[in-house]
């Protein structure tokens, strides 16, 4: 932080004088338990391709028991994302504001990057000390089918090549950049999709708490809208969109790999999606030196008018016969689909650990809970 920013850059991070969304002690937190992580997963290449001892030589004790990895660490790709994120958050502005989405739903912030970082971290906790399923990739690219049939559906689950292009097979596709993959280390196992957002209201105030613009986002006035299943669609339908193709991955329970990650340059590689998820950051900067009030946006619920929720309890607008045909196959609305959207408060993180039997990681001392109030 020195080199990127300066001395009073770091005087105003370690002083909690910035607009993060986290507290100082719980970005040191995040960092260091990563950079552990980190050199246990090298440490466990490392050993992994190292050569075995001379005959007669006695094996010395491994660095990775050494640093009581216990056989777990972060793979080369996910080591390699949070050293970029990392270094994008710090070349952000710690001096006093990180900075807010600016050009759109698909872009990273400063805030973006951090809660990015935190919820690794908390997911690689989860697989450490509660069973919960490895970090298998950050920001990973799959593309996601989208069918006319349950015929046509059903050919691309059994077929080896898919192709996913026209005249053979003749299937539309869509890229998904996956935030968060969790699943084994195989090519082919399943894998669990968590997307990651961190939006501010339109409240700006504390007195304007409780009214609708709790429910909108700062970007662009927060009118999101339904995706009209067109290629080219505004911006404020690209959310919509995005999520309608993540429940199109987890109807078909397949996505297939890109060719760069086959290694043999054609759609070959499916992998299963039972569950895809949407994880949006709570949060409440309230910092009169900043003269600065910033909170989350609520989710609301189905039948909450311009809610996130809302938005998410209906599928794609479709009014050509083919729109609907799609529609009826790939973005089947499931019961309660919505509720893929959580909200993610200090409260829920706690929460989450302790269901998973993981009391000796939360401290003795009785937490203080501050987070924004949710629906």
């Amino acid at each position: 932080m020195m080199t990127q920013s300066g001395s009073r850059a770091l005087r105003n991070f370690v002083r909690g004088k910035t607009n993060m969304r986290y507290q100082p002690i719980t970005v040191m937190a995040i960092v260091a338990y990563l950079g552990w992580e980190s050199g246990c997963g090298v440490a466990l290449d490392q050993e992994a391709d190292a050569e075995p001892p001379a005959p007669g030589v006695a094996p010395g004790m491994p660095l990775s028991e050494k640093m009581k990895c216990n056989g777990i660490g972060l793979n080369e790709q996910v080591r390699g994302q949070v050293g970029k994120k990392l270094a994008a958050v710090f070349a952000d502005s710690f001096d006093r504001k990180l900075s807010e989405v600016k050009s759109g739903v698909s872009a990273k912030s400063g805030h973006g990057n951090l809660f990015q970082l935190g919820e690794t971290a908390f997911h690689q906790l989860k697989h450490r000390y509660a069973g919960g399923l490895p970090v298998k990739a950050l920001e990973r690219a799959r593309w996601v089918g989208v069918f006319d049939s349950p015929e046509q559906m059903d050919r691309a689950e059994q077929s080896a090549d898919i192709g996913l292009k026209c005249p053979t097979n003749c299937v539309t596709k869509i890229q998904r950049n996956v935030d968060i993959v969790l699943g084994g280390p195989d090519l082919d196992s399943p894998e669990h999709w968590i997307k990651l957002k961190s939006y501010q209201s339109q409240v700006s105030k504390k007195v304007d708490n409780k009214s609708p613009d709790r429910y909108r986002l700062a970007y662009r006035g927060g009118q999101l809208e339904r995706w009209n299943m067109r290629p080219r669609q505004p911006a404020n339908m690209t959310m919509h969109k995005q999520f309608s193709v993540d429940v199109a991955a987890t109807v078909a329970e397949v996505a297939w790999l890109p060719k760069s990650q086959t290694g043999e340059g054609v759609y070959v590689q499916k992998v299963q999606v039972p569950e895809a998820r949407w994880r949006f950051q709570a949060f409440k900067v309230d910092k009169q030196p900043l003269k600065l009030y910033e909170v989350s946006p609520l989710l609301g619920k189905k039948g909450k008018d311009k809610s996130i929720r809302d938005l998410f309890s209906e599928s794609p607008i479709a009014k050509s016969p083919s729109d609907k045909d799609v529609v009826s196959t790939s973005y089947r609305w499931a019961s309660n689909v919505e509720q893929r959207a959580e909200l993610v408060t200090q409260t829920r993180l706690i929460a989450e650990l302790l269901s998973s039997k993981v009391s000796d990681l939360i401290t003795r001392e009785k937490p203080s809970f501050s987070d924004p109030e949710t629906d």
